[in-house]
């Protein structure tokens, strides 16, 4: 059976700007044709507004912000790369901004003025309502990524006593409710949550039922104080939509939903992968100069690690002079140590991240990485071995190599395992220093222990 082409629509699977697009962009920014650019961002998603502007350079951008200011979607400024979102809030006046503000969810909100200079964030609270200028207060009376920062105080909170026809005709020309509301809140006279129903199962039962009927009443709850990563460990490890905030005294005061927790991963993700390479900042937009100044601070601890290692060979120098096959052969027990470290480094550290090492586990994963490593660098040295030996004719210097590979490796799975433990259980972020401090021990060690062993086999 065949369809006429023109009254059959294709599904549009495009969910970006193309390049072409960005480049019309371009050309008719350029020319100064604005009704053209306004023609070209028509209909397009905030998302892919906002794509379009990280590709401008900065003068583009300046009037590309004039092309949007009558009709500007403050949904583009919280897609934008922070620095990018930054550089575009300063084309901004202060009533703009507060413009922004007022039209973003509560958490939006406060995520923009709190990247505000000082003295903007005063002349935007001058400009808004004394509601929303308390709403931006309560927020900033939480820690930064704690689950009070994070939460939206749109919700639908219902008492127990209502019917679900009421409920249902409460929604009726609601303009605040939550972005990505999934369920409503049951609360007691106290207004602390006593359970929950989804809006599916809410539209599915009789409107004459009672909620405290049909809810929920295994509801999971959230202090405000809970850090963001451990909201997110909740959120995965119940497989929930959203969850109700309280305070201290239990009363209900936000909600988040999976829609916030997805960021939430996706920036923890990120930070965990830039530190573990020890990049602060996984941006292209910020100046070349801080860039590399962010970068040349690790850099520097690399620096130190190889000053020490040349320290340890310059006290075997005689030795290395003697016999060249040392300098030859000592570099693949450093490397190999540290490659092994640093695969060891990675898995306890997106365990920890993953909550999937506890406490009383990490003598059975110390116990399990140990057995991987006497594994590997049994078959590495063995192998490596048999190929120094045939190389240099000498089976002693062989065997040494082999077992200061062999000690090495098993250092590494150790420290590998331990270090992210330790600094995590002392407070510090294990992605950042447990790399420093592992490829120094295993340089160092594995030196020290090779040539330590040829000076006392060999000469």
């Amino acid at each position: 059976m065949k369809h006429d082409s023109e009254s059959v629509t294709s599904p549009n699977y495009n969910y970006s700007v193309s390049s072409e697009h960005i480049k019309l962009v371009r050309g008719a920014l350029q020319a100064g044709d604005e009704k053209f650019v306004q023609e070209l961002i028509s209909g397009l998603h905030a998302a892919d507004v906002a794509d379009i502007i990280e590709q401008l350079s900065h003068s583009q951008r300046v009037q590309f912000v004039g092309v949007l200011r009558p009709h500007f979607d403050p949904e583009i400024l919280m897609k934008l790369d922070e620095y990018i979102r930054e550089e575009i809030v300063h084309l901004l006046s202060s009533k703009e901004i507060a413009s922004v503000i007022t039209q973003l969810q509560s958490d939006e909100a406060v995520t923009l003025y709190d990247e505000l200079d000082s003295d903007i964030q005063q002349r935007v609270l001058a400009d808004i309502s004394e509601l929303d200028r308390k709403s931006i207060e309560f927020y900033l009376d939480y820690e930064e990524e704690s689950a009070g920062r994070l939460m939206q105080r749109e919700m639908v909170a219902v008492a127990s006593h209502l019917t679900l026809g009421q409920i249902i005709d409460s929604f009726e020309g609601g303009e605040d409710l939550a972005e990505g509301l999934s369920q409503v809140i049951v609360v007691n006279e106290k207004n602390q949550p006593i359970g929950s129903l989804s809006l599916s199962r809410l539209l599915q039962l009789s409107r004459r039922k009672i909620i405290a009927d049909v809810m929920d009443r295994d509801i999971k709850i959230i202090p405000v104080t809970m850090k963001q990563e451990e909201v997110a460990f909740y959120f995965r490890q119940y497989t929930l939509t959203s969850v109700p905030v309280v305070e201290a005294e239990g009363n209900l005061v936000g909600i988040i939903t999976a829609t916030q927790i997805i960021d939430v991963i996706q920036d923890e993700a990120e930070k965990d992968l830039m530190q573990l390479g020890r990049v602060s900042e996984p941006t292209f937009s910020k100046p070349i100069v801080e860039l590399s100044l962010n970068r040349l601070r690790w850099l520097i601890v690399t620096f130190i690690n190889t000053l020490l290692a040349s320290t340890v060979i310059s006290h075997f120098e005689t030795e290395i002079q003697k016999i060249v096959a040392l300098a030859v052969l000592m570099p693949i027990v450093a490397s190999m140590g540290g490659n092994s470290g640093m695969q060891v480094v990675t898995v306890t550290v997106r365990a920890l991240a993953q909550r999937d090492l506890r406490k009383g586990q990490v003598f059975s994963t110390l116990l399990k990485e140990m057995g991987i490593s006497l594994l590997n660098s049994f078959i590495l040295a063995g192998v490596l071995s048999f190929i120094t030996t045939c190389w240099y004719h000498d089976m002693t210097l062989g065997l040494i190599l082999g077992g200061a590979l062999m000690f090495n490796m098993l250092w590494s799975g150790l420290a590998g395992t331990l270090f992210p433990v330790i600094l995590d259980r002392l407070g510090f972020d294990p992605a950042i220093g447990s790399g420093p401090l592992l490829t120094t021990t295993t340089d160092v060690l594995g030196f020290s222990v090779f040539l330590g062993l040829a000076t006392i086999f060999l000469f």
